[in-house]
C-alpha cells in the first residue's frame, strides 16, 4: 500500500542496489529500445527513450531507501510514456499525421491521469472493468488478455520478425500501436485512481479504512 508520508524507509524491500539497477535496466532497457528502434530507427527517439530510462533507473534506486508519493507518480510516469511514445510512432506509421497522434493520445494520457479527479465514479467502474469485468465486453478483453499474456512476447516478437519479412509492415505497426495504447492509457488510469487517495495532501477522512 502507498503511504501519505514524503519519505520513509522501506522494511519490506531487502534488495540490494545491483539488484534494483538490474531489473530498472530490465524493464525500462525493452521499451526504450522498442521506442528507439519500432516502427523504424530514430535518433530523436533514441535520445528521448534513453533519456526517459536514464531517468528512471535514477528514481529507482532513490526507491531502495525513500518511498516518495511524487516520486512514484514520476517512475510511473516515465514507464507509461515510453510505451506512450511507442504508439504514437506505431500510429504515425500507420497514418501518417504525427502532430494528430501526439496531440490525440497526449490529451487521453493527461485525461486518464485526471480521471480520479474529474469523474470518480466513471474512474471506479473503468478500473473495476480492469480488474473484475461485469459487462460483455470487459469480461471478452480479460479473457483475451489471460489467453494471450502467457505467450504474448513469444507471438510478438515471431510476428514482427516475419510480418517485416513478408511485407506486412502496417500491420505490425497496428498491432503495436493498439497495445502501446491500451498498456499507457489503460495502467495509467488504474494507477491514477489507486494512488490518488494516498496523495499527501490528503486529508485522514480520505484515507481508505485500514491504512496505517
Amino acid at each position: 500500500m502507498f503511504s501519505r508520508r514524503r519519505k520513509k524507509r522501506q522494511p519490506e524491500t531487502k534488495w540490494s542496489w545491483w539488484k534494483v539497477l538490474s531489473v530498472a535496466l530490465f524493464s525500462l532497457g525493452i521499451p526504450g529500445a522498442l521506442l528507439s528502434y519500432f516502427p523504424y530507427y530514430s535518433h530523436i527517439a533514441l535520445a528521448f527513450g534513453a533519456g526517459l530510462s536514464l531517468a528512471g533507473v535514477v528514481i529507482s534506486l532513490r526507491f531502495l531507501y525513500i518511498k516518495d508519493w511524487w516520486g512514484q507518480i514520476t517512475f510511473l510516469n516515465i514507464w507509461f510514456l515510453l510505451f506512450l511514445g511507442i504508439a504514437i510512432r506505431a500510429w504515425t506509421d500507420v497514418i501518417p499525421f504525427f502532430w494528430f497522434w501526439l496531440l490525440l493520445l497526449l490529451s487521453l494520457y493527461f485525461l486518464a491521469w485526471a480521471l480520479p479527479v474529474l469523474h470518480p465514479k466513471l474512474s471506479t467502474f473503468l478500473l473495476h472493468e480492469q480488474l473484475s469485468p461485469e459487462t460483455i465486453v470487459g469480461r471478452g478483453c480479460l479473457a483475451l488478455a489471460i489467453t494471450l499474456l502467457p505467450v504474448a512476447g513469444g507471438l510478438g516478437a515471431t510476428f514482427g520478425i516475419y510480418g517485416y519479412r513478408y511485407g506486412m509492415n502496417k500491420l505490425v505497426s497496428l498491432i503495436g500501436a493498439i497495445l502501446g495504447s491500451i498498456t499507457s492509457l489503460g495502467l495509467s488510469q488504474a494507477m491514477a485512481h489507486q494512488m490518488w487517495p494516498h496523495r499527501p495532501w490528503a486529508k485522514d477522512k480520505d484515507e481508505p479504512q485500514g491504512e496505517e
